[in-house]
């Protein structure tokens, strides 16, 4: 589970309700195996460049946090980035917390892009 922003949940609920997962199996339950497998489609049906990866989202996602001011703790926790450590407490006590950066990230990359 990954605390989502506002404009995420938004639109999600836009979407036909297939499953409580984001990206359920096509086949049998449970979430989608191998998100890589699917990766071109989805991205071409969503109009993204051809350089355009799960990852580098993830890094611009965690760029603009930093430069938003979130500390590398709240930014790994957003990402799920799981340990042992200080990170995995702090990500199961601060869901406000969390969910206020998920917003403030959301937001700023939704500006940037101008929609």
């Amino acid at each position: 589970m990954r605390p989502l922003s506002n404009a995420a949940c938004d639109v999600l609920r836009k979407l036909p309700h297939v499953s409580d997962l984001v990206f359920p199996s096509s086949r049998g339950s449970g979430p989608m195996p191998k998100l890589g497998r699917f990766w071109g489609r989805i991205a071409t049906l969503a109009g993204l460049p051809s350089n355009v990866t799960p990852h580098t989202l993830r890094h611009s996602f965690a760029s603009v946090g930093a430069d938003l001011g979130y500390s590398d703790l709240t930014i790994a926790a957003l990402l799920g980035h799981r340990t042992r450590t200080v990170t995995s407490r702090y990500a199961r006590t601060a869901d406000p917390v969390l969910l206020a950066a998920a917003d403030a990230i959301a937001n700023r990359v939704r500006e940037a892009i101008g929609t």
